[in-house]
């Protein structure tokens, strides 16, 4: 079974995400902040992190910088979670690892889950 972790500090959001995705079939795991979510990928092995950008504690940028520097975790494709429309931090984003971004704002639920779906029949 597919496993995804998602990364996001609006509660409504992520468990909104975290539904859309279980209701698929997907195991899903949680988490509010990068230091969380690096905290789950020492224990558990996701295929995909939905990541957040702007958190408290850990932000998205942070939170790959540091998955990249530590070859002990374990990797996975991230999809970077911006409300940012801004083309240096989304690059910035991919050079740190993300596989692609979906902007929050334009993107709707049925649309995450079809983004992630299609990541595991690649």
């Amino acid at each position: 079974m597919k496993k995804v972790l998602v990364v996001e500090d609006e509660a409504a959001l992520r468990s909104a995400l975290c539904d859309a995705l279980r209701d698929e079939g997907i195991t899903v795991l949680e988490a509010s902040n990068g230091e969380e979510a690096l905290q789950l990928l020492r224990t558990e092995e996701p295929d995909l992190m939905l990541l957040d950008n702007l958190m408290p504690v850990m932000d998205g940028a942070s939170t790959l910088q540091a998955m990249k520097d530590d070859d002990s975790l374990p990797r996975c494709r991230v999809i970077m979670l911006t409300n940012l429309n801004e083309i240096e931090a989304l690059n910035e984003s991919l050079v740190g690892g993300a596989t692609d971004y979906l902007i929050k704002s334009d993107t709707g639920l049925d649309e995450v889950v079809k983004i992630v779906q299609g990541c595991f029949s690649e």
